[in-house]
C-alpha cells in the first residue's frame, strides 16, 4: 500500500472506532433508574393538598410580561417568587 494511502486510511479507521465506541457508551441503557421511577411517581401523586397555609400571598401570576415590571412577591407557600400581575390571595 502506498504512504500517502496508508496514513489517512489509518486515521479514517482509527475515528470510526473511536466514533463507535463514543456511541456506544453515551447510548443511554433501557428503561428507567429507580430514582427516575421514584421521581415520576411522586409527581404523580395527587394525594397532597396544595400548601395555603401562608396567607398574606399570591396564587396566581404571570412569567411572562410585555411592558410590565418584574415584581417579587410571596406565594401560599411562603415563598418568595418573582413574575409579573400576581393577583388571588391566599385564604
Amino acid at each position: 500500500m502506498n504512504k500517502k494511502m496508508f496514513v489517512p486510511a489509518a486515521i479514517a479507521a482509527l475515528m470510526g472506532v473511536g466514533g463507535y465506541l463514543g456511541n456506544a457508551t453515551a447510548t443511554p441503557a433501557e428503561g428507567l433508574s429507580d430514582l427516575q421511577l421514584e421521581n415520576a411517581e411522586a409527581l404523580a401523586d395527587d394525594t397532597e393538598t396544595p400548601c395555603d397555609v401562608f396567607t398574606g400571598g399570591f396564587k396566581q401570576w404571570s412569567l411572562s410580561g410585555l411592558f410590565r415590571v418584574k415584581q417579587s412577591f410571596y406565594d401560599c407557600c411562603g415563598v418568595l417568587r418573582e413574575g409579573y400581575n400576581p393577583k388571588g390571595l391566599c385564604n
